[in-house]
C-alpha cells in the first residue's frame, strides 16, 4: 500500500516502485492514473513476477482494481499472453479480469471465444471469458448462445461451463430442451471426479421454467435405466429433487397427472 500510494506521488521513481512491487502497485494503487509506458512497464513486471512466483494471486483473488490496467493500447500485450501457452494460470487470470473490469474491448471478442470453447483452459479462464463477453459487447449474449449451440462445448470439460450459461442465458435465448439435453449428456457420460458442476441449474433457473423442465426430465428419466452407483446420478437427483421443491412451493399451477409423472421421474432417478 505505501508503494502504491508513493507511485503516485513521485513519477520520476514510478518505475522503481513498479519493478519493486507491481502486484501490490496494481491492487492498492491507481493504474488509471500511470502513463501509457508506465502500464505496459507494469505488465511487464507482472510477467516477470509470475516466472518467479506462477501462484502471486493465491493469497487474493479480488478483481475490481484490476480493470485500471485495460485499456486499447493494452490489446496486443493482453493477446499476447493469453495466447502464450507458457504463461501461468494466475497471470492468464489477471489479464482477463483486468478486461473484465475494464472498458470495452471489442479487438478482445476472437480470443474470448477461443478460450470460452478451448478444453484444455481452466474452468476459470474459461468463465472469465464468458462473463467478459456478456458485459463487453451488446450482442454478447447471442454471440454466447451461438457458441452454446453450435456444438463447440460439448466436450465433457464443458458441461460445468454449459450449466452456467443456461443458468445466465435461460431466458429469452435458451429453452427446457437445452437443460434436459445437458443433464441427458451429464447422466449418461463419462464419471465425473467432481460434485456440484451443474447443481447452478437448481436454484439459477427461473420459477416460470420449472413446469416444462420437470414434465421433460422426469419423462427422460423414466425412459432411461442408469447405473445406481455412479456419482453423476446422485448430481441429477439433488438437482430434480430441488426444481420439484421450487416448484411444488411456488404459485405455478399444474395436474395432478404432472404431479404423477414428476414422482415417477424423481423414484426412477433415486
Amino acid at each position: 500500500g505505501l508503494r502504491a500510494w508513493l507511485a503516485g506521488l513521485v513519477p520520476e521513481h514510478t518505475a522503481l516502485f513498479i519493478m519493486n512491487d507491481p502486484y501490490g502497485i496494481l491492487m492498492y494503487g491507481d493504474a488509471r492514473s500511470l502513463s501509457p509506458s508506465d502500464r505496459h512497464l507494469l505488465l511487464n513486471a507482472l510477467e516477470l513476477l509470475s516466472q518467479r512466483d506462477p501462484w502471486f494471486r493465491a493469497a487474493d483473488w479480488s478483481d475490481g482494481p484490476l480493470g485500471a490496467l485495460s485499456g486499447p493500447d493494452m490489446v496486443s500485450s493482453f493477446q499476447r499472453i493469453l495466447f502464450d501457452s507458457k504463461s501461468s494460470s494466475h497471470l492468464r487470470s489477471l489479464v482477463l479480469d483486468a478486461i473484465k473490469n475494464g472498458p470495452p474491448l471489442p479487438q478482445m471478442q476472437t480470443c474470448l471465444v477461443n478460450i470460452l470453447v478451448n478444453p484444455k483452459a481452466t474452468y476459470h479462464e474459461r468463465s472469465d471469458a464468458l462473463c467478459t463477453l456478456l458485459r463487453m459487447t451488446s450482442d454478447g449474449a447471442c454471440l454466447v448462445t451461438d457458441v452454446f449451440k453450435s456444438g463447440q462445448l460439448d466436450d465433457s470439460t464443458s458441461v460445468r461451463l454449459k450449466a452456467d450459461i443456461l443458468a445466465k442465458l435461460y431466458s429469452p435465448h435458451l429453452s427446457p430442451d437445452d437443460v434436459v439435453t445437458l443433464i441427458d449428456d451429464y447422466l449418461t457420460g463419462p464419471e465425473r471426479d467432481g460434485f456440484g458442476e451443474i447443481s447452478v441449474l437448481s436454484h439459477k433457473l427461473p420459477d416460470n421454467s420449472l413446469l416444462d423442465i420437470l414434465d421433460k426430465l422426469s419423462k427422460l428419466l423414466c425412459e432411461k435405466k442408469v447405473e445406481g452407483g455412479r456419482r453423476n446420478k446422485h448430481e441429477v437427483c439433488s438437482i430434480f429433487s430441488s426444481l420439484l421443491c421450487r416448484l411444488l412451493k411456488s404459485d405455478t399451477t399444474y395436474q395432478v397427472i404432472q404431479l404423477w409423472q414428476w414422482l415417477k421421474g424423481y423414484k426412477c432417478i433415486r
